[in-house]
């Protein structure tokens, strides 16, 4: 009877701890327990394997797909595809880089992006959990002829982490932009892995 009464609460306990962990996930998909801190799953060398973005400005809606090293643009009617290849390397200490290539339609396009990154806070009006976001901010960008350098902390973006585990990581999001009558939405889903 000792034994039973031991391993029942054993299991308690451990069904208590299953469920602390659970709750502390920041994104929705998030794995339950890991034992990489969120910094430490984010930080390394990432692939754009997966990506789905549609913008829709004025009426017009257009839309850009990667499935591996395959992108295809559709707007207007039309479509373009072509090869693409996209990294992106971030540190522990704050500095990322992104490396973009990309040959549809006779045109190369090469760039890299570098610049620094943090996590948000909690925002209870706009439902963000702590951690559960990444500010990128741009410092410097090169497309191969020209180099720009931003000394302002305006060329920045935010992204939503769906989904952070040690070799995959989703985010999602819808950006909303009003210029006078004019209203440009964009909804967009990358998913980067680790190799």
């Amino acid at each position: 009877m000792k034994k039973l009464i031991q391993t029942l609460a054993l299991a308690a306990v451990v069904v208590v701890s299953g469920a602390s962990f659970t709750a502390c996930k920041k994104g929705e998909n998030d794995p339950g327990l890991s034992l990489k801190s969120r910094k430490g799953r984010l930080t390394g060398e990432w692939k754009v394997t997966k990506a789905d973005m549609t913008q829709t400005s004025g009426g017009s809606t257009s839309s850009t797909k990667i499935d591996g090293t395959t992108i295809t643009q559709t707007s207007g009617g039309g479509s373009i595809t072509g090869t693409c290849a996209y990294t992106l390397t971030i540190d522990k200490e704050g500095t990322y880089e992104f490396k973009q290539s990309e040959t549809y339609g006779g045109i190369t396009n090469n760039r890299t992006e570098k610049g620094r990154w943090s996590f948000l806070g909690k925002n209870k009006d706009a439902e963000v959990k702590n951690k559960e976001a990444i500010l990128m901010l741009v410092t410097s960008s090169d497309n191969g002829t020209s180099t720009t350098t931003y000394t302002t902390p305006d060329n920045g973006s935010v992204w939503m982490i769906d989904q952070l585990k040690n070799k995959e990581m989703i985010v999602k999001g819808k950006t909303s932009m009003t210029s006078g009558s004019s209203t440009s939405t964009t909804e967009y889903s990358y998913t980067f892995e680790q190799d």
